[in-house]
């Protein structure tokens, strides 16, 4: 039995948004930007899937994950059921076999099966009619396959119908690509607030434990105002980072029980830009960097290091400054003993609209933000 791929021209996808996408169909264009929405592979799955629905006269379309048997057999993966709409006649062994049948693995294109083949003494799936079956590829690997089962007219798959398969496949492999590439980043940003957060504990203990509770808080505030997860770990990182540049601050000076000098004053108040200045360079901070420089800015103008107001500051920075100066009012420091909740919510009041944003405050009380590290 000799099954060869369609010979067609497909469009070449470098990235989703690429230009060899505009123009041919609105339908593509709007299937790319649903999957830049989303940053799991079950997600893109769903969404791809019901664009071959929408796309494809087939009876049953699905996608099915590769998996490997065993470390010492990387060249024996098999299939893992995923996610499926309509009729698919073959369980995830059977796929695999399929697979081994047709060279699919070994196919950049979309493999399409019909009756004459289908018809064959050798066929052995009498239950598949026609079928389209296409690898997906992550890099170099063999990610997994969508496979595209029995047209619901009894009809043959044509070329154009195998066109829309190939496009849908190529659109979710470049955001699979997308998505591991922003999961690589995010383990590599919390690999190095680690490393940070070490260096800063060796600095100064009080500092570091004062990053942590201002960072559970935060995050709490964060999930009380709805939050989408990409915002949260934004938050997350960056009130764990906000007080980084004190490891640029002479630490006898951070521990100094009296009053400080103007001079040592001055020396502290650059702790944000100094923060900004270390984290600049690394592309896996950049999203940070605004609560990092911008947390004691104020609404008024009053604060530092750029005398932003009102919403010249960005909410992020709003947010942590509510969870930063919490915090700082409610522990006991070297210079001064904390106060009580009550005590803090009065300072808040005072500072309502000038030193705060006033929702942001209303928010971190109405929500009990405040108690999330007691």
């Amino acid at each position: 039995m000799s099954i060869v791929p369609l010979s067609y021209r497909s469009p070449s996808v470098a990235e989703p948004s690429s230009s060899a996408w505009l123009g041919i169909d609105v339908f593509w264009e709007r299937l790319d930007e649903a999957l830049r929405q989303v940053d799991t592979e079950p997600a893109l799955a769903e969404l791809c899937l019901t664009a071959v629905s929408d796309r494809v006269p087939a009876e049953g379309i699905s996608i099915s994950r590769c998996i490997k048997v065993a470390a010492d057999r990387p060249d024996e993966p098999r299939l893992r059921p995923w996610h499926s709409r309509g009729h698919c006649p073959l369980s995830p062994d059977l796929v695999t076999h399929l697979v081994g049948i047709l060279g699919a693995r070994e196919v950049a294109k979309p493999i399409v099966v019909n009756r004459q083949v289908s018809q064959s003494r050798s066929w052995p799936y009498p239950e598949v009619r026609q079928a389209i079956v296409r690898a997906v590829r992550l890099g170099a690997e063999i990610w997994g396959f969508l496979t595209v089962y029995n047209h619901f007219e009894d009809a043959e798959f044509d070329p154009a119908v195998a066109q829309r398969v190939e496009q849908v496949a190529q659109l979710l492999e470049a955001h699979l690509e997308r998505v591991g590439r922003s999961r690589e980043a995010a383990a590599l940003g919390d690999a190095m607030v680690d490393v940070f957060l070490r260096c800063l504990q060796q600095h100064d203990l009080t500092t570091y434990e004062h990053s942590r509770r201002v960072a559970t808080t935060a995050l709490a505030l964060a999930s009380y105002l709805g939050c989408e997860d990409s915002d949260r770990r934004i938050i997350h990182a960056g009130a764990l980072m906000h007080d980084i540049g004190k490891i640029r601050v002479n630490r006898s000076l951070l521990r100094k029980p009296g009053d400080l000098t103007a001079e040592e004053l001055e020396r502290l108040r650059q702790h944000p830009q100094l923060g900004h200045d270390l984290l600049e360079p690394f592309e896996v901070c950049r999203d940070w960097l605004p609560i990092v420089l911008l947390h004691h800015e104020q609404p008024d103008g009053r604060g530092y290091p750029w005398g932003l107001a009102g919403e010249e500051i960005p909410w992020m920075a709003r947010l942590v400054a509510v969870a930063d100066s919490y915090d700082a009012m409610t522990r006991d420091r070297d210079y001064r003993p904390g106060c009580d909740h009550q005590q803090a919510i009065n300072l808040f009041e005072a500072g309502l609209g000038s030193q705060w944003d006033a929702d942001m405050v209303r928010a971190f009380f109405v929500s009990e933000a405040w108690s999330a590290h007691s």
